[in-house]
């Protein structure tokens, strides 16, 4: 089985947004991102944060994207694209 600790991170970061514990049954859930809020504020710091964490690190960029570039205009669109489909709903 494949290990994905860069996506692991990532969604300990996202749910420590929200004061939830992230554990591996919890995404199996349906429409699991949808049983929390945050706001608009906490959902940048999110995106800047992932922004930054993968255009740092290679081995992350390796793990997520599909075409691993080191171009923050990319990644702000996998991010974005990322946040909006597994992100937590806005307040």
């Amino acid at each position: 089985m494949v290990e994905n600790k860069h996506l692991t991170k990532i969604m300990k970061k996202m749910f420590s947004m929200v004061k939830e514990k992230d554990t591996p049954e919890y995404p199996k859930q349906p429409d699991w991102f949808l049983n929390h809020t945050w706001s608009e504020k906490k959902q940048d710091a999110f995106k800047k944060w992932m922004v930054d964490y993968l255009y740092n690190n290679k081995e992350a960029r390796n793990e997520i994207m599909e075409f691993p570039v080191k171009d923050k205009e990319t990644i702000k669109q996998l991010v974005d694209f990322f946040v909006f489909n597994y992100g937590w709903k806005n307040e």
